[in-house]
């Protein structure tokens, strides 16, 4: 990392738990697996209820931890020569297609229209890493 990098990712990681994020970073794809492993119906049915009745802060709350742990991944799968072998990261892209397929669903109410979410929402930043 060059020094600028370094310094934002020690803001960003000031006053967080490393135990509990290493957790979430193995719970997401983990469940992301489980929900691929799903027949399709029981995953239309996954996006259906996210769709219908997740309250939209939770929901937003949702995407950006999955989006948060993509992230995360993006650095080590393309530090990583055989990109087909992080397959939790894939997972996990995987789990933020189903997400956005939720957010475009349609609404949590009949009088709101559109996604919950912008899709600026879903954008992994990771892919931009710093190459220093």
């Amino acid at each position: 990392f060059c020094r600028r990098c370094y310094a934002e990712m020690e803001e960003l990681f000031k006053g967080r738990d490393p135990a509990h994020m290493e957790w979430v970073v193995r719970f997401i794809p983990a469940c992301a697996r489980g929900l691929l492993d799903a027949r399709p119906e029981q995953r239309e049915r996954f996006v259906q209820a996210l769709a219908r009745d997740w309250p939209a802060a939770l929901f937003e709350r949702l995407v950006s931890a999955v989006v948060d742990v993509a992230d995360a991944g993006v650095v080590h799968i393309e530090d990583n020569a055989d990109i087909a072998s992080g397959t939790a990261f894939w997972d996990t892209v995987a789990l933020m297609q189903m997400l956005y397929a939720a957010n475009h669903r349609g609404s949590r109410s009949v009088f709101l229209a559109g996604p919950t979410l912008p899709s600026s929402a879903f954008v992994l930043h990771g892919i931009g890493k710093c190459e220093a």
